[in-house]
């Protein structure tokens, strides 16, 4: 099943790659403004 996930990664990541890219970055900037918020608090 993982392997699965990250061929379609992949796919998606040759495919589409500015897309990805701004995807990939939105997650990331998520988790760290939710670490952030849960070390002030």
């Amino acid at each position: 099943m993982i392997q699965l996930y990250f061929k379609q990664v992949c796919l998606q990541l040759i495919q589409q790659p500015v897309i990805s890219a701004i995807s990939v970055i939105g997650k990331a900037l998520v988790i760290f403004l939710i670490m952030l918020v849960v070390m002030i608090l």
